[in-house]
């Protein structure tokens, strides 16, 4: 079948844009470590992951790219799909200029 750009990586891409224009930058101040113990995996409970995963985010960026990575891992996307889909930073930033309009009472 057709391989068509992932949404993972769409939405995560235009979700990172959107906050790095909330928050003025893509960079953390502080890293975000995100920890997936041994055998919690709903799919595989008591089997995987095998070890204590750690996940360190720097960045929204990092973030978004890791979620499409996700994807190529579990065999759902092609690496093609995954590459942080062009349309993502113009999906966020015309996100971001309509909660503008919410946030100083312009929206129509």
């Amino acid at each position: 079948f057709a391989e068509y750009t992932s949404g993972h990586s769409t939405y995560s891409g235009a979700a990172s844009e959107v906050f790095m224009r909330f928050a003025g930058t893509a960079t953390f101040q502080t890293a975000l470590t995100v920890t997936m113990p041994a055998g919690s995996s709903t799919i595989g409970p008591g089997l995987v992951p095998r070890d204590d995963t750690w996940f360190r985010f720097t960045s929204f960026t990092a973030a978004a790219d890791h979620a499409g990575k996700s994807r190529r891992y579990g065999a759902i996307h092609l690496r093609t799909a995954t590459c942080k889909a062009a349309a993502s930073a113009k999906v966020g930033g015309t996100a971001w200029a309509k909660a503008l309009t919410y946030f100083n009472g312009t929206a129509g």
